[in-house]
């Protein structure tokens, strides 16, 4: 897990931490290149580097806009426009022989919301 080459979308302040939501090179699912992380650093933990913050939510994307990265009002929730990828087109290649097919994704934009919540709660 190469966490060397990442961005840093947003960063903020958590009840009892911080918390980061970064975006790196190599998601784990076929067609979904890019891995959104939601990162956070617990009271002592923020002294650690950011590769050893807990990984309170991720998931792959096909492509995303970094600039639309955005907290709600409360604090409770961040939300990210996302594409994910062309399945069928990529499994349609497969099927036709092509055993590298060009990952493509969806025109479609979807919102990914992530919730705040009790992100360093001692539950």
């Amino acid at each position: 897990q190469n966490l060397n080459e990442y961005r840093v979308l947003k960063e903020m302040d958590v009840e009892g931490g911080q918390a980061k939501l970064i975006v790196r090179e190599g998601g784990h699912l076929v067609g979904q290149p890019f891995q959104v992380e939601l990162r956070v650093a617990c009271h002592d933990d923020a002294k650690k580097t950011l590769k050893n913050w807990d990984v309170k939510d991720s998931y792959s994307v096909c492509d995303l806009d970094p600039k639309s990265a955005k907290i709600n009002q409360q604090k409770t929730a961040i939300a990210i426009k996302t594409k994910m990828a062309d399945l069928e087109s990529y499994n349609d290649a497969i099927a036709n022989g092509d055993l590298h097919p060009k990952e493509t994704c969806l025109e479609k934009t979807k919102v990914k919301k992530i919730s705040l919540r009790n992100l360093c709660s001692k539950s």
